[in-house]
């Protein structure tokens, strides 16, 4: 049995609790615990990527190493009475004082040979403040793959430079990069009112009541200052910011100025301009806006759209967003390149003209040389790229080259295995194993940080070879059942007999790879106080299937023995059988004996809906029955057709006020067979969708894998929005609802 502990709190707070919190559980189980002391800005690069250091320095001293909070210097509210963790310390909890003095001195160690780089960049003020609040998780990923730290200025300070500092310059150029992408997830926009009428101008109080309001629908930051408003979030709520300020009276009965400013990276200003800005010339033709290319800094440039009405800036900034680069990144062996590419690039070629797409290749020198850690953790070498427009034949494209890979090579994928996060440290302990492990199957294994105190550990790789590599995982982790059984004077003479401790024993172990031993314990009685006798079955978490059936084949031995097994506790109730009894009803044969009608319900929702589907099976058996069933056979099987094309088209059209055009990347170490839409969180409309600014509705497939293009990014583990849009990897939290005025779709 486990117990699972809740901590409330502000978010500092709340993490000094559950670190505390864990060093007491250890203290308890007997290790010894101390502290030391390490600047904050060198703990990811002590840690390494992926943690791959700190792993190592556990491991060989057999320590569990806590680190505070990355960002608490980021925040400067302290609860009243409430004493805030020094973001220095650093705890060490093991087994004995040696072996905490030993992880300490190997601390210091590496961050003597620690070499710094370092790069300041500027980013505005407002998308700073939108990042600690809504993507530290996101960031956190990043520092965590590339080893690197960012110093952020404190909340709602308005300053604008960010440092990045790493061990090698390398990772500090990807950091930055992937900072400023998550940068251009966030749109600002100004509405600007021109000689507005003076008695229409509101007082204070109706105001404050109207920002709240349309915060409260976007969830976008606003501001309203001498007849302007200032507007600052994620790009689909700066968009429902505009729409619900379009619908107030006082602001469209004056004339007005509207922009918006979108931040993209400098490497797309070509392919979103076109040969002699021949796609921004045509936008600012049809649509009646003004757009302005503006340097910003080194790695990103702005996108000024201007209009003098809503309507113009809703039909441009739509265009432009069409226009903006749709990728999808994933890995593929450089050994396969040259096979993919062709003879003076004839095949590759052609499935860039067939789909549209144009598809680049990094091999291990252009990623930083051979042999560098970062070929070990398979980046992402391959990235198609195409406008938003025409990005449902990204995957296409993706899936034509993969079918030149070999089954070992295949896509990469991520499965996650569950094991008690105490036993972690017995994993960790056999590093070596783990190693081999990864070689055999050409796959990565990554455990949690100590303090997030999680059981689930990663494994990416191959999606051939995932299965096998978590399987062998699991075979390093032992696990045991208890059943607790009625003591009997012939269930102690069969348990004691030569047969049960020679042929039996033997037997579990060979076919079920299941030990089994028994003893008495004095506290297990039976409900009327008679005493009790415990089998404890063995097995490594691999073969915890097999239990059951072990279990069953000791029962039939005993049956055979007249041994009765009366069980107390612990017995493992057999799986509800998937037979086809119940629909035999609907067969009208006389080969086929009648089913009596079931009484018992299979779920909670049966009874209620269980005429309704009748009703639907006796109409599709019908159908199959009728003579020349032929033409109803296929009208059947072309409406199974078309349910799943009009599930798909709606899942589409799910996200309809997406932005169709930001930077979207999928990421490579998604599950090949997950059960769902490849496009879920894209941001991509397919192109009949004609209202991309509308309410969006709920969508069927919540995803939780598809982010910003990081190897390892496994999930943002949490949910960010109920929705399967966002031209960028999703951004906006909200839902629109619940405005006075008319927040509907575009007429």
């Amino acid at each position: 049995q486990r117990w699972r502990v809740a901590i409330y709190g502000d978010i500092l707070s709340s993490e000094h609790a559950k670190a505390r919190v864990l060093i007491h559980i250890d203290t308890l189980l007997g290790r010894t615990f101390d502290v030391t002391k390490i600047e904050l800005s060198f703990h990811q690069l002590v840690c390494g990527r992926h943690r791959k250091n700190i792993k190592l320095i556990e491991s060989s001293t057999g320590t569990a190493i806590y680190f505070p909070p990355l960002f608490s210097q980021m925040y400067r509210y302290c609860p009243q009475n409430a004493t805030r963790r020094d973001p220095t310390d650093i705890f060490i909890t093991g087994e004995t004082i040696q072996a905490i003095e030993l992880a300490k001195q190997k601390l210091h160690e590496t961050v003597s040979r620690i070499r710094v780089y370092m790069k300041d960049v500027t980013i505005p003020a407002a998308k700073i403040d939108s990042i600690l609040l809504g993507r530290l998780d996101k960031v956190r990923k990043i520092l965590e793959a590339n080893g690197t730290y960012i110093m952020f200025p404190p909340l709602a300070c308005q300053r604008t430079m960010v440092r990045v500092q790493g061990s090698e310059s390398l990772p500090v150029e990807r950091t930055v990069r992937e900072i400023m992408s998550l940068a251009g997830q966030f749109y600002g926009a100004g509405w600007y009112m021109q000689q507005p009428d003076v008695r229409q101008q509101l007082a204070p109080v109706e105001i404050r009541t109207m920002l709240s309001d349309i915060c409260a629908n976007a969830e976008a930051d606003l501001s309203y200052d001498r007849m302007s408003f200032t507007v600052t979030g994620s790009d689909d709520a700066v968009k429902s910011a505009l729409t619900v300020i379009s619908n107030l009276k006082f602001v469209t009965q004056s004339q007005y100025q509207i922009r918006v400013k979108i931040e993209l990276a400098n490497e797309h200003k070509e392919f979103v301009s076109g040969k002699k800005n021949g796609k921004i010339n045509k936008i600012m033709g049809q649509s009646n806006v003004q757009i302005i290319f503006d340097g910003f800094n080194e790695y990103n440039f702005n996108i000024d759209v201007m209009a003098a009405s809503y309507d113009s800036m809703k039909q441009g900034l739509t265009l432009v967003e069409q226009e903006m680069p749709a990728s999808i990144s994933f890995h593929v062996p450089d050994q396969y390149h040259k096979r993919i590419i062709g003879i003076g690039g004839q095949h590759i070629q052609r499935i860039m003209k067939k789909h549209s797409v144009f598809v680049k290749f990094s091999n291990a020198m252009d990623r930083g040389g051979m042999g560098r850690e970062d070929d070990d953790i398979k980046v992402d070498n391959v990235i198609c790229r195409t406008p938003a427009r025409n990005a449902q034949n990204l995957d296409a494209v993706k899936n034509e080259i993969l079918e030149m890979v070999d089954r070992a090579d295949s896509e990469y994928t991520t499965q996650i295995a569950s094991v008690d996060r105490l036993y972690h440290r017995e994993l960790i302990a056999r590093l070596p194993e783990i190693d081999e492990l990864e070689q055999k199957y050409n796959c990565k294994i990554n455990f949690p940080s100590t303090e997030e105190a999680s059981d689930e550990v990663t494994v990416t790789g191959p999606q051939w070879q995932v299965p096998h590599c978590v399987d062998e995982l699991l075979g390093m982790v032992p696990d045991k059942h208890e059943l607790v059984l009625a003591r009997t004077a012939d269930l102690v003479k069969f348990l004691e007999s030569p047969q049960f401790a020679t042929d039996l024993v033997s037997k579990l172990k060979a076919q079920y790879e299941v030990e089994v031993t028994y003893h008495q314990n004095p506290d297990e009685l039976t409900e009327e106080g008679s005493p009790t006798v415990t089998l404890v079955w063995g097995f490594t978490r691999n073969n915890a299937g097999g239990l059951r059936d072990a279990i069953d084949f000791l029962e039939a031995q005993m049956a055979a023995a007249t041994v009765e097994a009366n069980v107390v506790k612990g017995s493992i109730p057999r799986p509800k059988s998937d037979s086809f009894e119940d629909s035999l009803q609907y067969f009208d044969s006389k080969l086929l004996q009648h089913a009596p009608a079931s009484s018992s319900s299979d779920s909670p929702v049966k009874s209620g809906f269980g005429a309704e589907v009748a009703r639907e099976r006796s109409s599709i058996l019908d159908r199959l029955r009728k003579p020349g069933s032929m033409t109803s056979i296929s009208s059947f099987l072309d409406r199974r057709k078309n349910s799943s094309h009009s599930m798909n088209s709606n899942f589409f059209k799910g996200s309809s006020n997406v932005s169709k055009s930001s930077l979207i990347s999928i990421e490579s170490t998604r599950s090949f067979n997950a059960d769902r839409n490849p496009w879920n969180d894209s941001g991509v409309n397919l192109p009949e969708d004609e209202n991309p600014w509308g309410p969006r509705p709920f969508s069927k497939h919540m995803d939780n894998k598809l982010a910003i293009p990081l190897p390892g990014d496994v999930t943002p583990r949490h949910n960010t929005r109920a929705s399967g849009d966002s031209g960028r990897p999703s951004t906006s939290h909200s839902m629109n609802s619940g405005y006075p005025t008319h927040i509907g779709p575009f007429r």
